[in-house]
């Protein structure tokens, strides 16, 4: 343990530094955040924490608390010294001749260099047969990443035969599969994905419980990103199981880089899914650019593309102790390896949108930190550049888009439009496969449809369940004669023409006196009684009448219904 550390959290960025005010791990997202701003940030927190750490070292050193003391064994094999020596001897001059060809690719270069060292073993276990095989391997491994180190600083060439400021060679391709809502292959070197877009309802979205959106912020959510690393993307088998840190990590790094740019508001769910099918490196920045044109695929209307890349570091240390460093662009899977940073980034042309930065040194310093972020936007503009050649805006033309629409069902004719539990809603959606949700007010339906003739079928469906012949107009205030059909303990049912379904008259409405069956009214079934109109009830829709009313009033005109509901 060599800290104490310190971390603050700087506007949406997340910079942990050291006691040094050196940086040892940041993770940052933001809504397209210019450079300048980014790296004021980044000081500001690196000076922050430095004092925080200062003060934990204090407080720390008023404890008297000594560390443990860790007990170092001596090998029993030879010192490593010698065998380094001797591995350098055997291995360096191939390891180096086989990274200055540039005819090899990952699988042969990989293949290349162990067959360097399995071909040095009989000699090396013939030299120190005491020694353990694991000895040579680790050797092997420190000569390595020296031969690198070494072609970098002084060839500055790189393991596949690039230069430090040098991109992978890139190509994207769009609308791969035509059922597909979006789709979008994006490869960089030998690291390629593929990205699928799915649109769905609104109602797919995530919907967080009250205390998680207390204390997140985020009510709904409706843009997911899955990444998925099978093993065959390193050419390996084996099963596949539940996703892993690995997985999940890269996915939501993906995600947030991603999540600025949909539109707010977006009428639907969008589901991204990126699967690696080779990976060499980066492929979580890959999943940014590939997402990117699958969204833009799928004609989600993104603010702007964005893309990802990752930088790298080379250092190494003098015999004045001095240090000196270089940084890569565009790593591959090797540079990560014997490298001392992985500084993932991404963005748009005009800002930073998320950004992660792992080390394997005790700390990073504010300077690399700044080169590192110019070098990556300037890494994402020509990333961007060829992505906008194969597709620079989103799709508006594409026919298998779901669609949206929102229709105005009147109050009266709700129960008509719902059916008996819900019988005719059931019924349009099970014909049709669209979705009918209640809208923002009582007379509102919103309907998702995968395309415009699922759209289309279900809109002919639901005016045909609504449509009617013209309904006879009933004057409010008129007296009209009716016919008792039916008695009950709650009240009758009247018929008023014989075109028009019963209306129903509860006992209040009967008499002005309280009573607990209809037939104490002295009214009976197929009597014609004398009623008087109040109009529609304004919810359910249904016919009012009252015969209440002409007990205690003298009557009005009366208007025979047989006369007012002729055939028109």
């Amino acid at each position: 343990w060599n800290g104490p550390i310190g971390a603050v959290r700087v506007g949406t960025s997340n910079d942990p530094g050291n006691i040094k005010g050196e940086a040892i791990v940041i993770e940052a997202d933001a809504d397209v955040l210019e450079e300048n701003i980014f790296v004021d940030a980044v000081e500001y927190g690196l000076q922050s924490c430095s004092s925080i750490a200062s003060h934990i070292a204090e407080w720390s050193s008023n404890i008297h608390q000594p560390k443990r003391a860790l007990t170092y064994y001596p090998s029993e094999n030879n010192t490593n010294n010698e065998i380094l020596q001797s591995v350098e001897l055997l291995t360096a001059n191939k390891l180096r001749n086989l990274y200055e060809s540039k005819k090899h690719d990952k699988i042969e270069r990989d293949s290349a260099m162990f067959a360097i060292l399995e071909n040095s073993l009989p000699s090396l276990k013939e030299s120190f047969p005491n020694s353990n095989s694991d000895i040579f391997y680790s050797a092997f491994y420190d000569i390595n990443k020296t031969v690198i180190s070494d072609l970098i600083f002084e060839d500055g060439l790189r393991p596949d035969g690039r230069k430090p400021g040098e991109m992978r060679t890139l190509s994207c391709e769009v609308g791969l599969h035509a059922p597909l809502h979006g789709s979008a292959l994006f490869q960089r070197g030998q690291t390629q994905v593929l990205c699928t877009v799915a649109l769905d309802s609104i109602e797919s979205s995530l919907k967080n419980d009250y205390m998680s959106t207390l204390t997140g912020g985020i009510k709904e959510k409706n843009f997911f990103l899955h990444y998925e690393f099978p093993s065959y993307a390193t050419n390996e088998i084996s099963r596949s199981f539940v996703a892993g840190r690995r997985e999940l990590g890269h996915g939501a790094l993906a995600e947030k880089a991603l999540m600025p740019l949909i539109p707010k508001n977006y009428p639907f769910t969008i589901r991204l899914t990126s699967e690696v099918l080779e990976s060499n490196g980066s492929s979580s920045m890959a999943t940014v650019c590939g997402g990117s044109l699958a969204l833009m695929d799928a004609g989600v209307d993104i603010k702007s593309p964005a893309a990802g890349v990752a930088i790298g570091l080379i250092s190494r240390k003098h015999d004045s102790n001095e240090e000196e460093h270089t940084l890569l662009l565009d790593i591959i899977g090797q540079e990560d390896y014997v490298g001392n940073m992985d500084f993932k980034i991404a963005g748009t042309s005009e800002g930073i949108t998320a950004l992660q930065l792992d080390v394997k040194i005790p700390g990073l310093s504010f300077d690399i930190i700044k080169a590192a972020t110019s070098l990556g936007l300037e890494g994402i503009k020509a990333v961007l550049k060829t992505m906008n050649s194969c597709l620079s805006h989103p799709k508006i033309d594409k026919s298998n888009l779901p669609k949206i629409d929102t229709i105005t069902v009147p109050i009266n004719k709700r129960s008509k439009f719902i059916g008996p539990s819900g019988y005719n809603i059931r019924r349009i959606t099970t014909n049709t496969g669209v979705r009918i949700t209640p809208g923002d007010s009582e007379d509102t339906w919103n309907i998702f449809a995968h395309n415009s003739e699922a759209l289309d079928e279900a809109t002919d469906l639901i005016n045909n369940s609504l449509k009617e012949e013209k309904e006879i107009e009933f004057t409010f205030g008129a007296l009209y004669k009716v016919n008792v059909l039916e008695t009950n303990a709650s009240g009758i049912k009247v018929q008023i023409d014989p075109a028009y379904p019963l209306v129903y008259i509860p006992n209040s409405q009967l008499t002005s006196n309280k009573i607990s069956h209809s037939s104490a009214a002295g009214i009976k079934e197929g009597q014609e009684l004398l009623v008087k109109c109040y109009g529609r009830d304004p919810v359910t829709g249904n016919l009012r009448l009252s015969r209440k009313a002409l007990t205690v009033a003298q009557s009005a005109a009366v208007k025979s219904i047989s006369s007012s509901s002729k055939r028109r």
